[in-house]
């Protein structure tokens, strides 16, 4: 598809969003008043506006705020300052760690709006494909060290510096695979140059497009090890889905990261910006299977036991009821 068709892709669908928009208001405003949760409001402005209105009518908004500030090459830039008329227009605010609500509240939002719910991710495959299944599925050599990196590639995610700590893994390993899975929305000349000069065209496989979730636990089941080298952060859900599906991480400690990982147990976490104890993270995995495999049985049960929709969806409707029952007074 390459960059300008997902530029296309993403004039089209912000050309239709307001009248999509408008049109679920209006149906909102001719039934009798409930709750509204809105997980991503695309333009704010017209958003808040709407909220607005239909809390008048008696309705209760819910915002999930899923990034403080928006991250760098997620939102066009006009719209990363109106982001913040979205705080003042609901009525309840859910963040995923403490972190996050600590920086609202810093910000000026009343500490009792702001509510703290785990991010859900679905369970793994009943039936998970093996790896040999998966590298083969994929065409890769089955018994490659394999470092993936999955999601949209944008400029928060640190694919750059992983680049940079593959070329230094390669040169005590020259059997690692850097496995990229997702479309690199601002292009990928920035990083092919990149794969040119560290000379790691043997060593990186890029899907070179979105990865379908049908496909998803494919390369999840081809990884060793599941990389998040971001710059900055919110939560994460690649990393919940590579939870999910047994495998560990190696992560940056940034944004809510660290919430997620537990240290030595899920995975491994390290510094932002740093190459070289991104590479000696890695390496520890690749080269210690045993470890890597009891990591991954870990991040499964915590997937399941903290972050399964069972429960997510339990702990949000305990909020629905407790705000229900504060706007009906009783």
């Amino acid at each position: 598809a390459g960059p300008h068709g997902a530029g296309l892709r993403r004039l089209v669908k912000g050309l239709l969003y307001p009248r999509d928009a408008l049109r679920v208001a209006r149906l909102l405003h001719a039934r009798p008043p409930g709750i509204l949760h809105v997980q991503w409001a695309h333009l704010p402005w017209l958003d808040a506006h709407l909220w607005r209105s239909l809390r008048r009518d008696g309705w209760i908004v819910v915002h999930t705020i899923h990034d403080i500030e928006p991250l760098a090459g997620s939102s066009p830039g006009p719209m990363r300052w109106s982001a913040r008329a979205l705080r003042d227009a609901a009525d309840a605010i859910v963040v995923h760690d403490d972190a996050a609500r600590a920086l609202l509240v810093e910000r000026g939002v009343a500490a009792e709006r702001v509510h703290v719910l785990a991010p859900g991710t679905s369970a793994g495959p009943a039936e998970p494909l093996s790896c040999d299944a998966a590298r083969a599925a994929l065409g890769l050599p089955h018994d490659a060290r394999v470092v993936l990196f999955l999601g949209f590639v944008k400029p928060y995610k640190g694919l750059g510096v992983l680049l940079e700590s593959v070329a230094r893994l390669c040169a005590a390993h020259p059997d690692v695979v850097l496995l990229v899975a997702g479309e690199a929305m601002g292009g990928r000349a920035e990083y092919d140059r990149a794969i040119a000069r560290l000379a790691l065209g043997p060593h990186v496989r890029w899907s070179g497009a979105f990865v379908p979730s049908d496909v998803l636990a494919t390369y999840l089941a081809a990884a060793d090890v599941v990389a998040l080298p971001y710059l900055e952060a919110s939560s994460s859900g690649v990393l919940l889905a590579a939870y999910a599906h047994g495998r560990p991480v190696v992560a940056t400690s940034v944004g809510g990261l660290p919430a997620l990982v537990e240290h030595g147990r899920t995975g491994l976490l390290v510094p932002p910006r740093d190459p070289d104890a991104l590479a000696v993270a890695l390496r520890a995995l690749l080269e210690d299977p045993a470890r890597a495999a009891r990591m991954g049985e870990q991040a499964r049960r915590v997937a399941r036991e903290r972050h399964g929709w069972e429960s997510v969806a339990a702990a949000h409707a305990a909020l629905y009821r407790e705000l229900w029952r504060r706007a009906q007074g009783s």
